[in-house]
């Protein structure tokens, strides 16, 4: 069969056009009869134009560029468009067949109706890093996608989009081999939800020789009850079309001379178990039937149990080729972006080898090492694997281990030294039980058994990573016993990558491209550019008449005497103090008069206090364009000069929003023992704390605001409206990144909470939580309950006595039945008891 298969295939046109008739020369001549063409149409049209122009009414369009340009073409050209062309592949790029960049043809098979979601999703993940090319193949009415005009799609004649997709299945093949046969060594017919592991699958294929009939993929027997009906032998099976069906480039071209008649007869509705059957029955060929490729390219694959959480890391899916089905476009981005890092891992283990070769070397050769910004230290990234990398020079600096086991974390860190194991632990255990599971599939081939592991402990070196010890207890196998053995894990760190950014365009790409030169002549003119954005200042405020002339002393400052960019609303709520409320209103008109080229305005509401419509309704007055990036505020806060260029920096229209990590006094009466903190700046762990679930502080660009739905305007009271607003930007996610980071610059002043009892049941805990974290710091509990333990003690004797119940009055009667009820137990047990010892005793 095999040299059948060869004969047939020599029989094929050859490999390249021959010499004297180049591609380009076809395509020359094409393009000759076109012109041709073109300029006859032309001449027509414009004599027809000039006979009957007075009843014509043309639309002059100018030029048409991307999307509209394909608008332009007729459904009769594009289905006649150049295979070539639709793959984007230029005459000097088509080589001889070895070429790596032609390895593999990826046909997926897709319908209109996906073209703008699967198919897009395909094109964004592993689409692009294929080594060869790729075509998304649809019915003949099928449109171009409207977020990738070029993207390559063939549109099949005379084939639809309706389900059964026998006759495309078919067609797409043909296609292949005509238009690409000659190109590409091997084949591969995809769904549109599928993800492919490019990497592995190329690593797989190229052990392979294209010329050897190869039908692979993961083999499929049917369902036992509709066997007769599939009409598949006891030992017949077919490639499943879910995980992917490969072709290598002979067996491509011995299908192809049978393809009408496999269409002619179709019994099933299934096209994968069709086309087995005709390999089957028309070559005498069948799927593989290897054990391994049945666990790598998988079908029916749970992916809702993987994708969305950190379970994604299982050793399993560090095996697979092939994941389906993703029937949910974003599942492919989780899976690519879950690959690329590690694959940045993988790539990043190797650099960190090279500079361990390096450093050997020079210990070798007696060379000293020279520090290359491009590579990295090799001094301190090359240092060989072990516990004793950093040497401390004194007692302060000698590193702690934390104890840990699957479920907890011990360490000197926290207050409460137990922790329970926090999701970012969980996950760098999966990577060490990954790691460590290779040692352990070893060991278990030599003999021993890893019974269990205990004592675990881990450190964290700032310099070099992180040191893990696991104590296992091991079974040997040459012994009767068992014992303890250590296992030291190490994850090193690599160097640092600092990626600089304009407007969210990498400055090394801004730089090297020569017609963008005059955008950027200097970091001056770039900072400057920045320093250019307008930040217009929300500020809710109901009431706090000396915190608003704190807050308005600081904005004139830092804003108004240096001709910043700003303007600000005051949405002020009326509250019971007439005084504040018109004096309030009297501070605004005298900073718009003295600042007359800066807007200052407010708006007055009578409802009760909601910072989300106070927000949305001083964001009315904000023009929704490039100039309109919004940044909401407390009047609680205080900011510094360095404030606006962060807003500024970290907020781009369409693409990135702002919820800075603020810092939040102390009582300044138990940290510094007077009513106000002496400098409001002054960050460590006794003066207050980071607010990490905090996002009331933020800024956005109000297009981006309106995108994400806004505030939620039903939520009244003390806080919630944050959250909603910060789990809105997160949850729409696509093109729009939430960036969080510390600020020192600004900072929460601390003032009494009170939290209303009339508030929901979630914002009155929340209010409790923080009042409760805003008073004082854990070590000034502490030192407090230290001095004073008796008080502490009896404040927690009369809360325990309040949280108990209190006992219900019994009757008389329910109180005799109760003693009666007690006394025959207690004669029941001493009986009991009696005939026990009577047993012992004989």
């Amino acid at each position: 069969m095999l040299s059948g298969a060869m004969q047939y295939y020599r029989k094929q046109p050859p490999l390249l056009p021959p010499p004297k008739t180049s591609l380009s020369a076809l395509r020359r001549n094409k393009y000759r009869v076109l012109s041709i063409g073109l300029l006859v149409g032309l001449v027509s049209g414009f004599l027809y134009r000039w006979k009957v122009g007075h009843d014509i009414h043309c639309l002059n369009v100018g030029f048409l560029e991307g999307p509209l340009m394909l608008a332009q073409e007729s459904q009769e050209e594009w289905l006649n468009k150049d295979p070539l062309d639709i793959l984007g592949i230029p005459d000097e790029e088509i080589g001889n067949l070895g070429n790596s960049s032609f390895l593999v043809f990826t046909g997926v098979m897709t319908a209109d109706v996906f073209l703008n979601t699967r198919a897009v999703g395909v094109y964004e993940t592993w689409g692009k890093h294929l080594r060869g090319r790729i075509a998304f193949f649809s019915g003949e009415n099928s449109t171009q996608p409207e977020k990738y005009p070029y993207m390559p799609v063939v549109r099949l004649r005379g084939v639809d989009d309706v389900y059964p997709p026998q006759l495309k299945a078919y067609e797409m093949l043909r296609y292949m081999w005509e238009k690409y046969g000659r190109y590409f060594e091997w084949f591969l017919r995809a769904d549109d939800d599928v993800y492919m592991r490019v990497e592995k699958l190329e690593e797989f294929l190229q052990k392979l020789d294209s010329s050897i009939p190869y039908y692979i993929g993961q083999p499929g027997r049917g369902n036992p009850d509709k066997k007769d009906l599939l009409g598949l032998g006891e030992f017949d099976n077919f490639c499943m079309g879910g995980p992917g069906v490969i072709f290598s480039r002979a067996m491509l071209a011995l299908i192809y001379p049978h393809i009408d008649r496999c269409i002619k007869d179709l019994n099933t509705t299934e096209e994968d178990v069709e086309l087995g059957l005709c390999v089957r029955r028309y070559l005498n060929y069948q799927c593989t039937w290897a054990y391994e490729i049945s666990r790598t390219f998988v079908h029916q694959l749970n992916v809702t149990d993987y994708v969305g959480n950190y379970t994604l890391k299982r050793k399993n899916m560090y095996e697979l080729t092939s994941l389906h089905p993703l029937k949910n476009t974003p599942q492919q981005y989780v899976l690519d972006n879950f690959y690329e890092g590690e694959l940045i891992q993988k790539l990043s283990l190797e650099n960190l080898k090279l500079h361990r070769d390096l450093y050997e070397m020079s210990e070798l050769m007696s060379v000293p090492l020279e520090v290359d910004e491009a590579i990295g230290d090799t001094s301190v990234l090359g240092k060989p694997l072990g516990l004793r990398k950093f040497v401390p020079r004194n007692e302060d600096e000698v590193l702690k281990w934390d104890y840990f086991t699957e479920k907890a974390v011990s360490s000197d860190l926290y207050t409460n030294p137990m922790q329970k194991m926090m999701s970012a632990f969980k996950e760098g255990l999966e990577d060490v039980k990954i790691g460590s599971d290779v040692i352990f599939d070893a060991m278990h081939k030599a003999g021993f058994s890893v019974l269990e592991g205990f004592y675990n402990y881990m450190r964290l070196d700032p310099l070099h990573g992180l040191d893990i010890v696991l104590n296992l207890k091991i079974e040997y196998p040459d012994m009767k016993g068992k014992g303890i053995s250590n296992y030291y894990y190490q994850r090193s760190f690599t160097g640092l990558e600092i990626r600089e950014t304009l407007n969210g365009i990498d400055i090394d790409e801004i730089e090297d491209d020569e017609n963008s030169s005059w955008f950027i002549a200097s970091k001056k003119q770039q900072l400057g550019d920045i320093g250019e954005k307008f930040v217009h200042f929300i500020l809710p405020l109901a009431g706090r008449l000396m915190t608003f002339e704190r807050f308005i002393g600081i904005f004139e400052e830092l804003c108004l005497k240096k001709n910043e960019n700003v303007t600000l609303t005051t949405v002020l709520y009326k509250t019971d103090d007439f005084d504040a409320y018109n004096q309030t209103l009297t501070i605004l008109m005298e900073l718009q008069d003295k600042y007359p080229y800066t807007n200052i305005s407010a708006v007055t509401r009578t409802d009760s206090f909601a910072r989300g419509i106070a927000i949305e309704a001083g964001a009315e007055l904000i023009e929704d364009d490039e100039q309109g990036l919004l940044l909401f505020i407390d009047v609680d806060m205080v900011f510094d000069e360095d404030t606006l260029y962060r807003v500024r920096s970290n907020t781009l229209r369409g693409s990135l929003v702002y919820f800075p990590i603020v810092y939040n006094e102390f009582d300044p009466a138990v940290v510094y023992n007077a009513t106000t903190s002496p400098d409001h700046f002054v960050v460590n762990q006794d003066s207050g704390y980071w607010i990490q679930f905090g996002f009331g502080i933020a800024s956005a660009y109000k297009s981006d605001l309106r995108m994400v739905g806004g505030f939620d305007t039903t939520i009244h009271g003390w806080g919630g409206e944050d959250v909603d607003v910060f789990n809105k930007f997160i949850a729409y996610g696509e093109n729009i990144t939430v960036f969080r980071a510390v600020d020192p610059g600004l900072v929460h002043v601390f003032h009494p909470r009170f939290c209303d009892e009339t508030l929901p049941k979630d914002q009155f805990k929340m209010c409790q939580g923080t009042k409760a974290d805003s008073s004082i710091g854990l070590r000034q509990l502490a030192e407090i309950f230290y001095l004073d333990r008796n008080m502490f003690s009896s404040f927690a004797r009369k809360v325990n006595k309040l949280d108990k119940p209190e006992p219900e009055i019994e009757s008389e009667e329910e109180s005799k039945k109760e003693t009666v009820s007690e006394k025959k137990t207690n004669d029941g047990i001493e009986k009991n008891n009696e005939e026990k010892t009577d047993d012992k005793k004989e």
